[in-house]
């Protein structure tokens, strides 16, 4: 009994010891940061390299960690100097002088999108999965990877880039995107880019001494120099002055924010997010975006002709009217149809888009506005496809009935908005552009080509010769002249009154928008009158002048709408 009392007594001590020195390792590797004047704004962590390569090892690369750690800066003692050569005391004193900086993200990378990079790794070295195993051909295998994994950074970093500018890195800068075509670039490597100028960061990242310390890091030498030169920052120093140093990797240190300044905005947007979360904006608060109507971009079709009318990422032209179908169950279905009760998921997703805050989507009035998503006063609401599909695309049985559920308060509207479909899928959009914003050229000729198809054809013409006639036109090339091109010698000459404009939104809304809409009898007539004059004053306002929705609604009999 006592000699197993001493047992577990040396074992309690064992663990005793063991924990204590887990202890004291952690907390030296949080004393181990190190301290500098400016880098300490802009960056939370920063360490020596040596310190940075030591925390990503894995803990049971134990003698890779002794290896590491064993690489002297400086001979001391006799017994150093034995061991020691110039050119290990080299790589020591580089991996203590050189510093790793980091940058805390809110979002930090998952595990899945680690995998993912060494999947795209695997993919551009076009080579197997060699991390359990260590570099071969020692120097010379080191080398060749050193310069592939630089290039692979150089290329990645360009792959998440979706502008046609160049990455903020200072690895991305001389290169360019598009390949050029003058054959001026050799021996290119990089798939997509080439060097527009030399890049002095990236040659050196590929010389002594990093094939020497991608050679210390072992199996696991590759990912972690890709996370290295990826997302941290490298700071070489300099013998000149004291405590200077010059930066060889990661985002320009001038194009970030010191980090007291961003934890003020952020914590300034937190303010005004529960700000907003607590109060409800008010109709004099709503200010329709007129830039996003007047000053946007035209839709054009395959052959670039403009597309007049609503969009195609519209959702009056994404959900058309599709008429009842009779051939089962007539008249049950003929009557659900006309009642709105049928549950259409065209018409309850149009509804979505026309009452949002009733299905508890994102809108103007209770919504929170994401700076990250715009830099208007409001989102764009063209699409809310991804927003839907995330509140009721569940395969659940409870998100198909919410999805097709319709509030109470909106009940009955489903009649109105199938009217709705079948008048803007009669509206002629063009055609009543042209009549009241016509293109005095364009107008001449359709003339021209109304009149030439107007004529009839002789009495005494058979079918016989129609078919002669047709086949002749097939296969004899047309003699009638092409139209002429108009020409026009300013652009004014297309310009377009504003009273035209004013005039064809109007015929249009009269058109599309149901009168039940508007309300009953007298009631109808006046909120109708009262909304197109406000679409003429809005139409007529000067380019920094707005109407809020409180001028919109201003003069219009609410209280007298029927309850739907």
């Amino acid at each position: 009994m006592a000699k197993r009392k001493g047992d577990l007594d040396r074992a309690a001590s064992g663990d005793w010891l063991v924990k204590k020195a887990k202890s004291e390792q952690q907390k030296s590797a949080s004393d181990s940061l190190v301290g500098h004047a400016l880098l300490t704004q802009y960056y939370n962590k920063i360490n020596t390299l040596r310190e940075y390569i030591l925390g990503e090892l894995p803990s049971s690369s134990r003698i890779r960690r002794k290896k590491i750690e064993s690489v002297h800066s400086n001979c001391s003692t006799p017994s150093e100097k034995a061991v020691c050569n110039e050119d290990e005391l080299a790589l020591g004193r580089y991996l203590d002088s050189t510093l790793v900086a980091r940058r805390e993200q809110p979002c930090p990378a998952t595990k899945r999108a680690l995998d993912l990079r060494w999947e795209k790794w695997l993919g551009f070295s076009q080579k197997g999965d060699e991390s359990y195993v260590t570099l071969s051909d020692g120097l010379k295998g080191a080398i060749y990877s050193q310069s592939e994994m630089v290039d692979f950074v150089v290329w990645l970093l360009f792959s998440h880039e979706k502008t046609k500018r160049w990455p903020k890195h200072l690895l991305c800068d001389g290169f360019r995107k598009q390949a050029r075509t003058d054959g001026a670039q050799t021996g290119q490597v990089i798939p997509g880019l080439y060097e527009h100028y030399p890049n002095h960061r990236v040659r050196a990242l590929k010389k002594d001494p990093w094939p020497q310390i991608l050679m210390l890091l072992g199996k696991e030498g590759e990912r972690i120099m890709i996370g290295l030169l990826a997302d941290c920052a490298i700071f070489e120093p300099v013998k000149a002055g004291k405590d200077n140093f010059y930066q060889l990797c990661g985002s320009p240190t001038h194009e970030l924010e010191p980090l007291a300044v961003e934890a003020l905005k952020t914590s300034r947007l937190a303010s005004e997010a529960a700000a907003q979360r607590a109060v409800e904006r008010r109709p004099t608060e709503i200010a329709l975006a007129r830039n996003r109507m007047l000053y946007a971009r035209a839709a054009l079709n395959t052959k670039g002709n403009v597309i007049f009318g609503l969009r195609h990422i519209h959702v009056l032209n994404r959900f058309p009217f599709k008429a009842p179908s009779l051939s089962d169950e007539d008249s049950h279905q003929l009557e659900t149809q006309v009642s709105g009760q049928d549950g259409d998921e065209g018409v309850i997703h149009i509804m979505m888009y026309m009452f949002p805050r009733q299905f508890g989507l994102h809108n103007v009035f209770t919504s929170i506005v994401d700076r990250q998503k715009t830099a208007q006063m409001f989102q764009d609401y063209t699409l809310r496809e991804e927003e839907i599909a995330k509140k009721f695309g569940g395969n659940s049985e409870k998100s198909r009935r919410a999805a097709k559920h319709v509030p109470k308060r909106l009940r009955g509207l489903p009649r109105l908005i199938r009217r709705l479909q079948v008048l803007h899928g009669r509206c002629a959009y063009a055609a009543m552009l042209q009549h009241y914003c016509p293109v005095l050229g364009q107008v001449e000729s359709e003339m021209n080509g109304q009149a030439g198809a107007c004529e009839k054809p002789p009495l005494h013409s058979t079918r016989q010769s129609k078919n002669l006639a047709n086949h002749r036109k097939r296969h004899t090339p047309s003699s009638a002249p092409p139209a002429p091109t108009p020409q026009y010698d300013s652009l004014f000459d297309l310009a377009t009154p504003i009273s035209g404009v004013s005039a064809f939104c109007q015929a249009v809304l009269s058109r599309v928008v149901p009168n039940e809409f508007w309300g009953e009898c007298l009631v109808q007539d006046h909120n109708k009158t009262c909304f197109l004059k406000n679409v003429h004053r809005f139409i007529h306002l000067r380019r920094f002048e707005s109407m809020c929705l409180h001028e919109v609604m201003q003069g219009m009999k609410v209280f007298h709408l029927p309850s739907p």
